[in-house]
């Protein structure tokens, strides 16, 4: 009998989409891959009464989800790599997501295996379609990115050493609220933020006449980030955000972590869109604002990254 702690979630970045990988890294952390199989039956009179005469399968492909419960930089890159653009660390171990709003992004898709050594699933062409990532009390971030691929075959196993690598740390985060995107960074928010929830969605799948049941492509669609974040009631600054919320007046926000070497840069141009009732939560006054990306207009991004690892 298998024991859970057995299974491994290994993957590589494919130099061309839905080309196989021998995989080079391991996730830490979880996954399911699971084979989506689309069933059809013919609707046919061929002198039965069955509903049910003749099957075939019309498409192929995966589903699934890689989570972390203690997301560290180098899995922030994966993750960001995914659900953003690929890019090269240019300075060494500095990578930097800015995206043009007006292009279409080239994400990394890859090659994921998952399982135990004697009987790992692999697919290839494994997209992210979501990605949320939590920051939450004095904990690790995690982070959860919904996926799909093409169907799982069987493989066996890459030999991948477990990596050193460093946590990403919610006590170790700040956060910083501005009034203009060249602004951020100016002003750090003290006592003020306990959790913060941000999220955007990712690619999908796209079938073409190509002789194959499989994905054979990916789309972008128009699409905005999410940022929750809950407070301590502080009535100066719900003054501010709540003006800002009436006259609809963007919010420059950066979450930022850092640890020795190591830092996270997750910057936004934000409009408020809610704020929730105030309500009691372990013996302070708590609210929560909900926030989704807007582009700004005076310098034109939305949403950026730089993740420097050690």
């Amino acid at each position: 009998m298998g024991a859970i702690g057995e299974i491994r979630v290994l993957y590589a970045i494919e130099g061309t989409h839905g080309t196989e990988q021998v995989p080079t890294a391991a996730w830490r952390g979880t996954a399911e891959l699971l084979r989506v199989q689309d069933t059809a039956w013919a609707d046919e009179n061929v002198g039965s009464m069955s509903d049910h005469v003749r099957a075939y399968v019309q498409s192929l492909g995966s589903k699934g989800k890689l989570a972390s419960d203690a997301l560290t930089y180098e899995g922030l890159v994966t993750a960001f790599q995914m659900i953003f653009e690929e890019v090269v660390a240019a300075p060494a171990k500095t990578y930097t997501w800015l995206p043009d709003i007006s292009a279409v992004l080239d994400p990394a898709s890859l090659t994921l295996q998952y399982g135990p050594e004697d009987k790992m699933y692999q697919s290839i062409y494994v997209i992210a379609t979501d990605l949320k990532l939590k920051m939450a009390g004095q904990k690790a971030w995690t982070a959860d990115i919904s996926i799909a691929g093409q169907s799982p075959t069987s493989e066996a196993a890459a030999a991948v050493t477990n990596a050193v690598e460093t946590a990403l740390l919610t006590g170790e985060t700040s956060v910083y609220i501005d009034d203009t995107w060249a602004g951020l960074g100016g002003s750090k928010i003290s006592g003020y933020v306990i959790d913060a929830e941000w999220s955007l969605p990712g690619y999908h799948q796209k079938y073409f006449m190509q002789g194959s049941l499989e994905p054979t492509s990916h789309g972008q669609d128009r699409r905005h980030a999410t940022l929750k974040m809950l407070v301590e009631f502080n009535s100066v600054q719900e003054a501010i955000e709540r003006a800002a919320w009436e006259a609809l007046t963007p919010r420059f926000i950066r979450i930022y972590s850092e640890h020795l070497a190591a830092t996270a840069t997750l910057d936004g141009c934000y409009l408020v869109t809610d704020l929730s009732t105030l309500k009691s939560g372990k013996g302070n006054i708590q609210a929560e604002y909900t926030l989704e990306s807007y582009q700004d207009p005076t310098s034109g991004y939305e949403y950026g990254a730089v993740v420097v690892t050690p």
